[in-house]
């Protein structure tokens, strides 16, 4: 499909201008979610909490706070797989416990750090969605907006592979110190 993208569809370029209008609150009073009911048809729960072997990490950002709860397989229920994905512009807040979350990407994208505290793998597998690089100056106001949005959903990636290549030097500079000894080996 090559580079193939919705910018130029007009179904997408007015979602695109409601979105900035109007919030999902006021366009979709009822919250009315066909991804919802296509989720809870398609996925079958009881096999995904039933797959010991994989360890799977799903994370939401917190709106009142801005931070990222992750939630565990054992965790995952269809609310916490919306509230990952949310985007405030297209959807309302997913409320778990009575608190309201967005998609985790703002916060964190992917979480790395339950897999290296909570899995005896030496290896991560992280799906890159975003590009990290892009060449050229985006130049419309849909590939500006594309662009931030890759640069924004890939900051807390970023941040969290510099923090586990500064724990890496700290273990290969001084093996022995307190705040190292916790640390894993990644």
């Amino acid at each position: 499909m090559g580079t193939w993208n919705l910018d130029a569809s007009p179904s997408s370029i007015l979602v695109d201008q409601l979105s900035h209008l109007v919030s999902p609150y006021q366009l979709n009073p009822l919250n009315l979610s066909p991804l919802r009911d296509l989720l809870a048809d398609m996925l079958d729960w009881k096999a995904l909490n039933a797959a010991d072997a994989i360890k799977l990490y799903i994370t939401a950002t917190n709106v009142e706070t801005g931070r990222s709860r992750i939630f565990a397989r054992h965790e995952l229920t269809l609310d916490a797989l919306l509230a990952s994905a949310c985007l405030p512009q297209i959807f309302q807040a997913v409320v778990i416990d009575g608190v309201p979350y967005w998609d985790g990407g703002y916060m964190g994208n992917p979480s790395i750090w339950p897999l290296i505290y909570n899995c005896g793998s030496r290896d991560v597998i992280v799906v890159e969605i975003n590009p990290l690089t892009r060449k050229g100056v985006p130049r419309t106001a849909a590939e500006i907006t594309n662009r931030l949005n890759e640069i924004t959903f890939n900051a807390s990636l970023m941040r969290e592979m510099r923090a586990i290549a500064f724990a890496e030097r700290l273990i290969e500079a001084d093996g022995k110190h307190p705040a190292v000894e916790r640390l894993k080996r990644c």
